[in-house]
């Protein structure tokens, strides 16, 4: 089944108060894709767009049931397949984080040059299974912070 992309959303780029906008680029936010069933030629899911100017805090995959016939799941970009997860403990059911696996980028991405698209890969040869995936990001804050997608 193929997932449209979910657009992942920066805080507004004027807010009231000083304090009120250093705690909006502060936070962390998540952001949750639609559902995916793994087969064999659905591949791959589009998960995320990220903008410009966005640290990747985390990518976790939810398996809500297990993976069946297929090696392994992977998520990145299409220039780099598994740059933010590569587990193969991602085939059984539960959620598995970027920070528990080998990715590449295991301890944050950080979008200064152009905005990404996250997808999630998976070997030929899947026959079920599903999930979901979520994002954890934060503006990229400093004192040269522009909200510019």
């Amino acid at each position: 089944m193929s997932v449209s992309p979910r657009d992942i959303n920066m805080p507004p780029e004027q807010a009231p108060g000083f304090g009120v906008a250093n705690a909006l680029k502060s936070a962390v936010y998540s952001a949750k894709s639609g559902s995916v069933t793994v087969t064999s030629d659905t591949q791959p899911a589009l998960l995320f767009n990220v903008p410009k100017n966005v640290r990747i805090k985390d990518v976790i995959i939810h398996t809500t049931t297990a993976i069946v016939g297929a090696d392994y799941i992977v998520v990145g970009t299409s220039a780099d397949t598994d740059m933010f997860l590569s587990d193969t403990a991602v085939m059984n059911a539960g959620s598995h984080s970027m920070k528990d696996g080998t990715a590449l980028r295991a301890g944050g991405y950080e979008t200064s040059t152009g905005s990404i698209q996250l997808t999630a890969y998976w070997s030929t040869g899947a026959s079920a299974g599903a999930f979901w995936a979520e994002v954890d990001y934060k503006p990229y804050a400093d004192e040269n912070y522009v909200n510019n997608p």
